[in-house]
């Protein structure tokens, strides 16, 4: 896992990162309704 941590640039990290945020927010928001 973290050789493929380590392959991916920084940018897609952060990209990554924010776009699992969102779809974690996503989720609680939709388990709410």
């Amino acid at each position: 896992m973290l050789e493929l941590y380590k392959a991916i640039p920084k940018d897609d990290i952060e990209n990554i990162l924010s776009f699992n945020y969102l779809w974690k927010n996503a989720y609680e928001y939709l388990k709410e309704i």
